[in-house]
């Protein structure tokens, strides 16, 4: 099959298929390049891109492209839910994969060489947890968890709190990863974008969605409790990865209410750093032998180029070739 091109506007801001760490993965089969007025394309080998902004308002020169025939393409890869796969409506496909956000950090923190990251653990925390925006769930852990916070190394981004260290100005926090907070504490609480059950959003409904923070511990090689959506871990155990209900009760994730999971995960955490007191905490094989199973799984390099290939790029040939 000849290569093919897809067509971005000045408005796409939204679009993983340009990042650098993730161009390589597609070009094979086709190119992504601005949208030229000036030049003259053909529906035979070109089509239009845009992200899930734009297709809420139709910028006009893709409309206009369409019009004359030329097929679209909604990249929507940032949904995030577990459950969301590709959909095509009146020839337009909505490009969806559930496991994007980990197929993208693996790529993305590779690009970045975290992935060479080897611990050199001295504790001085009782847990890491980084926060940014300001979410409902958040706002209560600052207060549920005000016993125990003095001795963690946390930030809360929305209310004026960072972690010491920042990024260099060319990495995102979506790419950054800082060694010294995950040698400094034994263990992550990861505050998820969502705690949610069930939401009716962009004419769908989405159950449990995850983001890049729930693959950050795997990174940073450290055993994790989640604030999240319902089922987060069992969506992880799905995907090969290991949880660790060797080290704590992991109940809470089957707790459709949200309020009523918050609490439980809330409880967890204090019973944990009671119990995995920082200052004479140690990893047992069990848990080291997860810990180093997640690491592998993130960046397994074939298992997420095959999967991708099939995945994403079988859904775009089979909507390009229709």
């Amino acid at each position: 099959m000849a290569k093919f091109t897809l067509l971005t506007g000045p408005g796409s801001s939204y679009l993983y298929l340009t990042l650098p760490w993730v161009r390589p993965h597609y070009s094979n089969w086709f190119d992504i390049e601005p949208y030229d007025s000036a030049k003259t394309y053909s529906t035979q080998d070109s089509a239009i891109l845009i992200d899930y902004v734009e297709q809420l308002e139709r910028p006009e020169w893709a409309q206009q492209q369409q019009a004359q025939g030329f097929k679209v393409m909604v990249e929507h890869l940032g949904d995030s839910d577990v459950e969301c796969t590709s959909t095509v409506t009146d020839g337009v496909l909505t490009l969806r994969n559930p496991n994007w956000m980990w197929y993208n950090a693996a790529w993305e923190w590779t690009w970045y060489g975290h992935d060479q990251y080897q611990p050199d653990r001295a504790y001085q925390h009782s847990f890491l947890m980084p926060m940014n925006l300001q979410r409902w769930h958040r706002d209560r852990i600052i207060q549920d968890l005000a016993a125990v916070l003095p001795e963690a190394l946390y930030s809360y981004c929305a209310q004026g709190r960072e972690l010491p260290g920042c990024p260099p100005p060319h990495i995102p926090w979506r790419g950054y990863m800082n060694p010294e907070w995950y040698d400094s504490t034994p263990y992550s609480v990861v505050a998820e974008s969502y705690m949610r059950s069930t939401i009716i959003n962009h004419g769908g409904t989405y159950r449990t969605e995850v983001s890049e923070k729930i693959f950050k511990p795997m990174l940073g090689q450290q055993p994790f409790v989640v604030y999240g959506s319902v089922d987060t871990l069992a969506y992880l155990r799905r995907e090969g990865f290991a949880t660790y209900d060797n080290l704590w009760d992991e109940m809470y994730d089957a707790t459709l209410d949200n309020v009523a999971r918050f609490d439980q995960v809330t409880q967890v955490i204090q019973q944990a750093v009671e119990t995995h007191n920082y200052r004479t905490f140690t990893l047992d094989t069990a848990t080291l032998e997860r810990i180093r199973h997640n690491h592998a799984r993130l960046f397994d390099r074939a298992t997420v180029e095959q999967r991708f290939r099939t995945e994403v790029v079988g859904d775009i040939l089979t909507w390009w070739e229709s």
